[in-house]
């Protein structure tokens, strides 16, 4: 009698146990496919599950599973995701507290992150604009204090402090051949006119301190009018080679020039100027006057050979120059020249003026 009753309460022992390990096998494959929700970061997944086991004993451990797993995302800072698998559990459960609470700490903190991020945003924003404003300052800056030459073929950009140097290559050099040279000659004897050619050019090397270099300038006087051109005519002819230097020290573009003069005629006897007279020079010059693409030059020279002739009391020149670009090209530019020289010899008779307009074709490399 005894027996029976026993055997009763073993074999509900025994239905309770088989129960109970099948409810925990079911609860652990079903929070084994929520991990994997949750690390593919899929939510709809995990809403998917919940809809499936919502009549199910365990339900509210897989909510209190799902909820756990949302916590560790929260502390690993994965709060956009965290959020969605809470909500995920409040639109299948509104009852669950638990699940209110944590969704609205994480949505707090997701507030807390935009805000911050925000706020970063607009100091990246503001210290971008405040470089950009420094940088077109000095850009600015940079345009008043150096010249920008371009490289077309590199696309490279040359700074040049225009304080001194203009020239970013260390030599420059100009050839000019004159087209036509006109010649008004006064003196007390006679005023008359003349036309010849002439050649004139330099050549200059620039370094971070100082320019030195030279120039030449050639002209013959072929033909004669007016005056007594009807009678016979002559020739006259000058060559004058001069050095040129600059320093930085000094004025910019400002030279200090020294050379020798050479003035010869073929009938010295018709000349008001005794020939052949040779003589040292002194004087100074301003160059590269950049006006648009014209450049100009100036130069006043002494004829210290006057010294040596007595019938001589003073004699100088005195030059001005205008080139205009015509054609720019990489290695050289081509222009054209206008020029005026004059020279003054005064002498006891009286004062010759050699007044001269000059036209030319040059090659120019200025850069």
């Amino acid at each position: 009698m005894i027996v029976k009753p026993l055997r009763n309460i073993v074999l509900f022992i025994l239905l309770t146990c088989v129960i109970n390990f099948s409810i925990f096998s079911q609860t652990a494959a079903i929070n084994k496919q929520i991990d994997e929700a949750i690390d593919q970061k899929n939510s709809e997944q995990i809403a998917d599950i919940l809809v499936k086991n919502k009549k199910s004993r365990s339900y509210k451990d897989y909510e209190a599973h799902i909820l756990k797993r949302a916590r560790e995302l929260l502390i690993s800072n994965e709060l956009d995701f965290a959020a969605q698998i809470s909500l995920v559990v409040i639109d299948n459960n509104l009852d669950n507290f638990d699940a209110v609470a944590l969704y609205t700490s994480i949505d707090t903190a997701i507030k807390e992150r935009d805000a911050k991020l925000k706020a970063e945003e607009e100091r990246r924003q503001i210290e971008e604009m405040r470089v950009m404003a420094n940088t077109a300052k000095e850009q600015k800056q940079i345009k008043k204090e150096y010249q920008t030459i371009s490289n077309t073929s590199s696309g490279e950009t040359v700074y040049l402090d225009t304080d001194y140097n203009t020239h970013y290559l260390p030599l420059s050099w100009a050839v000019n051949v004159g087209m036509a040279d006109l010649a008004l000659y006064t003196d007390p004897r006679e005023v008359g006119g003349k036309f010849g050619f002439s050649s004139f050019g330099n050549v200059y090397f620039h370094s971070e301190d100082y320019i030195i270099g030279g120039d030449y300038f050639l002209d013959t006087m072929l033909f004669n009018f007016g005056g007594d051109a009807e009678e016979e005519q002559h020739l006259d002819t000058t060559v004058n080679l001069t050095f040129g230097y600059s320093h930085e020290s000094i004025i910019r573009n400002f030279y200090f020039r020294l050379g020798f003069l050479g003035y010869f005629s073929n009938k010295p006897e018709m000349s008001f100027v005794p020939t052949p007279f040779f003589s040292p020079t002194l004087g100074i010059a301003y160059r590269d006057i950049e006006i648009g693409n014209v450049l100009a030059e100036l130069s006043a020279d002494y004829y210290l050979g006057h010294l040596f002739y007595d019938e001589m009391r003073m004699a100088m020149d005195f030059s001005l120059n205008f080139s205009l670009i015509l054609a720019d090209y990489d290695k050289a530019d081509i222009g054209v020249n206008f020029g005026v020289r004059d020279a003054i010899f005064l002498m006891n008779e009286g004062l010759q003026n050699q007044l001269k307009l000059i036209i030319s074709i040059g090659v120019i490399n200025n850069d």
